[in-house]
């Protein structure tokens, strides 16, 4: 079976995720080299998490913020072992009825 992201949102979205809890959690240090299509260096290159936080009043929270999404990711991450466990089993327990009509007998 193949599958997008879109189809795996509990498999490759938590990573991404925590990618993005890491600059989160870089808003007010501003320590992380960015990744900018224009460019690196400081020359005019703008840290999107650090104007994103400060212009919505939140650039002191940066640290629970990433905190939240960290978890967010962990929890999604663990739900798709979890539902992937539980498909494999529910594979395993079905494997000789009709549920399953690409097997021939």
């Amino acid at each position: 079976m193949h599958t997008t992201s879109s189809d795996d949102p509990l498999g490759r979205q938590p990573v991404n995720v925590n990618g993005v809890a890491r600059y989160v959690g870089d808003a007010r240090a501003l320590q992380l080299d960015l990744v900018s299509p224009f460019g690196g260096g400081d020359d005019g290159v703008i840290h999107d998490w650090n104007w994103l936080l400060d212009k919505l009043g939140w650039l002191t929270h940066d640290h629970a913020i990433a905190a939240v999404l960290r978890a967010l990711a962990i929890a999604c991450l663990w739900s798709g072992v979890v539902w992937g466990a539980y498909i494999l089993w529910r594979m395993i327990m079905t494997r000789d009825s009709a549920e399953f009509p690409l097997r021939k007998p």
